[in-house]
């Protein structure tokens, strides 16, 4: 190709555009070209000629280089590693976000960590259960009595009240969640966990 378009600013028809465009680098074909020029993606002035930098406008967007990059056409989808990238930092600043939120909500009162909580539910749980014990085995003689019952008969009494009473623990141990109530009082709640 000689230089003598470059110096006019213009090449005469769409066969030395297609040189022109082979010569720097793009993947091009005649047929390509006029197909393009068919859908008005690259026209001619009105002397007939093509100005070089519209066909370097019409190349970046339209055409790939031969190499298979550039151009308005080339693929969209960034290199994976790139993706996989920004999707991480993504997660990561989510992540962080919902972190610093959580941390205020603590500052706030609006959480109480699950560890200490489930502990606190544990020592109640554990008092409870004693007290019924308690209960059933100080007071079994005063319920025969009440019931003016044979008093030989208390371990018997003791058994069945402890049989019904690990029905009731283990009704209240089953795997479930424990919501605190919307107006939680925390320093009560501190002090029983504390």
């Amino acid at each position: 190709m000689s230089d003598e378009p470059e110096k006019y600013g213009g090449l005469k028809n769409l066969l030395e555009v297609v040189e022109f465009l082979k010569a720097a680098g793009w993947k091009v074909s005649k047929s390509a070209v006029y197909r393009h020029r068919d859908q008005g993606k690259i026209g001619p002035q009105v002397d007939g000629t093509f100005l070089i930098s519209e066909v370097e406008r019409y190349a970046r967007d339209w055409l790939k280089m031969a190499d298979g990059s550039g151009g308005r056409n080339k693929s969209r989808i960034e290199p994976v590693a790139q993706r996989e990238k920004k999707q991480a930092e993504a997660r990561k600043i989510a992540a962080q976000a919902e972190h610093w939120e959580i941390k205020t909500k603590i500052l706030r009162g609006e959480y109480v960590e699950r560890v200490a909580f489930e502990r606190a539910l544990a020592r109640r749980a554990a008092v409870f259960k004693s007290d019924i014990e308690n209960f059933i085995r100080n007071n079994s003689g005063e319920m025969i009595a009440l019931a003016a019952g044979d008093a030989t008969r208390a371990p018997d009494l003791i058994e069945f009240w402890l049989d019904k009473s690990e029905e009731w623990l283990t009704r209240y141990s089953e795997n479930q969640e424990f919501e605190l109530p919307a107006e939680v009082d925390i320093d009560n709640l501190e002090r029983v966990v504390g």
